[in-house]
């Protein structure tokens, strides 16, 4: 099994030939690696001390790091707050402990419902911009994924895949939605209506990419013909004046980029904005909720779901007429 260092990444342990030694951990550790371990005795007993562990300076250091744990306590909360020996200076294990737990912090965290290719490509971002070594990719992606990816991406690497590659592109065959599913996908997609094209367009090609799931480095080779696919995209879900400016525009320039064909689309919204909505004319009130209704004779008129009929003083009259003719036939 090869180790997952590469020259390039920085190794715990002296920081020179006069410093005492410091264990490197196995590969297996480091995935998992307990930072605690990364801290030097004396800031863990003045941060216990300070925080009012009784005898800290005396307690062992496993049980030491169980009280701070119990209060909630991290290694960055000691490493934020300790100051470093200025005679001496921090150690290098220190030193690398606080680069690593500073980063991890601000490193992505994926969200319940977010799909595993649009997690993976968030991280590979932020590890881009920091030149995050593989052994601290891999971490990330066990610390910080939802359960079943961390559970899976863990799975793999003590099944010896150390490489956060690998371990990436295994975990999308696992996680991730079949090139089907994204096409449906590209097809079903449409831009929120207070999103601009530019802004969309880089939605619709990825999830055309993820469809084609061609190599990295093949994909230039095809941009012409995933260009043509993605205008021709545009073209079936614009409608009116857009589709038929796009429509010219793609039709007289067959060189025409991606880019400029969302610049096209933005310019024609923000210069044809949409009119606004009338006004929702008022419901029609139920016959339940209406008022009774007076008529000239008298009578007062009551409507029901279904039908109209009177009720009152129609009865009392049709009553009181009943009543009058029996005692004048009598």
């Amino acid at each position: 099994m090869n180790s997952d260092r590469t020259e390039s990444e920085p190794q715990p342990g002296p920081s020179n030939a006069n410093a005492s030694p410091q264990p490197v951990a196995s590969s297996q550790q480091r995935a998992t690696a307990n930072p605690w371990n990364f801290l030097m005795l004396n800031a863990i007993h003045t941060y216990a001390t300070a925080n009012g562990i009784p005898n800290a300076n005396e307690v062992p250091r496993d049980e030491l790091i169980s009280a701070l744990q119990a209060r909630g306590a991290t290694p960055l909360n000691i490493i934020l707050v300790s100051p470093p020996d200025y005679q001496t200076g921090p150690g290098s294990t220190e030193l690398l402990a606080q680069s690593l737990l500073r980063r991890r912090v601000d490193y992505p965290h994926q969200s319940p419902n977010e799909s595993i290719e649009m997690y993976l490509q968030r991280l590979d971002t932020a590890f881009k911009h920091d030149g995050t070594p593989n052994f601290t990719r891999v971490d990330c992606l066990i610390g910080h994924s939802q359960p079943k990816v961390a559970e899976a991406a863990q799975l793999l690497y003590d099944q010896g895949f150390e490489d956060y590659n690998v371990i990436a592109e295994k975990l999308k065959a696992r996680f991730g939605l079949s090139p089907f599913e994204h096409f449906t996908r590209f097809q079903q997609f449409r831009p929120a209506s207070d999103e601009l094209f530019s802004q969309f367009g880089p939605r619709l090609r990825n999830e055309y990419l993820r469809y084609l799931a061609l190599p990295p480095n093949e994909v230039g080779l095809h941009e012409t013909a995933i260009t043509r696919a993605l205008i021709g995209q545009l073209l079936s879900i614009t409608t009116g004046g857009l589709h038929a400016q796009l429509h010219a525009r793609a039709t007289a320039d067959r060189s025409l980029t991606w880019d400029e064909c969302l610049a096209i689309a933005d310019e024609y919204r923000r210069t044809h904005p949409a009119p606004p909505k009338p006004a929702a004319s008022p419901a029609p009130q139920s016959p339940a909720n209406r008022p009774p209704k007076t008529t000239a004779s008298g009578i007062t008129k009551y409507y029901c779901e279904n039908h109209q009929r009177y009720h009152g003083r129609v009865h009392n009259v049709t009553h009181e007429f009943t009543g009058i003719h029996a005692v004048h036939n009598g």
